[in-house]
């Protein structure tokens, strides 16, 4: 069995757990602007009523698939592939839709593929993986996830035809670790398509060796009582990590997600692991296996 938790729930659990470790939770802010110079960072934060400017010794962008956000007054550009699919996502509520609390639902068709699990509060959370190419065509998305889930043999939710989809932009990318002192960890870092639900587990990893590598760069040489930051060590330090960590589990996900462009490839895995089944377990386990060890303290 398995268990399946809505974003918002996370969120706020989130959210809570930072303002009780000290945190400042600004809800509707906006980071529009960071500026670097010798003696810190400098960022431009903006609400819906006002402009504000704060001070800080470093930055660490969290802000997922966001746009990026401007560096001394340009945008960092993202490396982003070709192929690259987008995301489209929704919550709704379907009674009639037969899909028990801690089931998921995987879908994989030729133009992407679609999950659905039940939310602890009985709603039904659709995401998916969609080549941009469908896109520009003139079938509304409601309708692509429609028939992605129909081409793969599965009932179609009977109020999806009327939920307002949101999107996301490419999903698979990849993007500086470090800028001076200003940092990425998360999906701001690098992402890949999350076929296994690996996205949220990658960010909370990558969060703690961010955080490890920010207190190995604290400058211990200086004689003042002021707390400086090493930019060159904890960029050293991220990367490091980040690469022993993280970078063989991304290019799992990529090459995963490029086998699954191959609709005869995914059947042939699924008559195998019928004839098989203890050996085609392995594998799976081995394809969507997480790193557990790393959030011990």
């Amino acid at each position: 069995g398995g268990a399946a938790l809505s974003r918002e729930r996370l969120d706020a659990a989130l959210a809570t757990a930072a303002t009780r470790a000290g945190a400042d939770f600004l809800p509707k802010t906006t980071l529009t602007q960071i500026d670097q110079s010798n003696v810190g960072v400098r960022c431009t934060l903006r609400d819906q009523e006002s402009t504000a400017t704060l001070s800080a010794m470093s930055v660490v962008i969290a802000a997922g698939l966001a746009p990026a956000i401007r560096i001394n007054g340009s945008r960092q550009i993202r490396s982003v592939p070709v192929s690259s699919r987008v995301g489209l996502g929704a919550t709704f509520y379907d009674d009639t839709f037969d899909l028990e609390p801690g089931q998921l639902l995987m879908a994989v068709a030729r133009h992407g593929y679609v999950g659905i699990v039940r939310l602890e509060d009985d709603r039904l959370d659709i995401a998916a993986a969609v080549d941009r190419s469908v896109l520009a065509g003139s079938a509304t998305t409601n309708h692509i996830l429609s028939e992605m889930l129909y081409e793969a043999g599965h009932r179609v939710p009977n109020e999806l035809a009327h939920v307002v989809l949101s999107g996301t932009a490419a999903l698979t990318h990849r993007s500086p670790l470090a800028d001076g002192l200003v940092f990425r960890a998360g999906d701001s870092a690098a992402y890949a398509e999350p076929f296994t639900g690996e996205g949220i587990g990658w960010a909370l990893q990558s969060g703690r060796f961010l955080s490890q590598a920010i207190v190995q760069g604290v400058d211990r040489s200086s004689t003042t009582s002021d707390i400086r930051l090493n930019a060159a060590t904890i960029a050293a330090h991220w990367q490091s990590s980040h690469n022993r960590a993280l970078r063989g589990r991304l290019f799992q996900c990529r090459v995963l997600s490029i086998a699954l462009r191959q609709p005869s490839l995914v059947g042939m895995f699924i008559r195998f692991m019928n004839a098989w089944p203890a050996f085609g377990k392995q594998c799976l386990r081995l394809a969507v296996a997480n790193d557990c060890e790393t959030f011990t303290t």
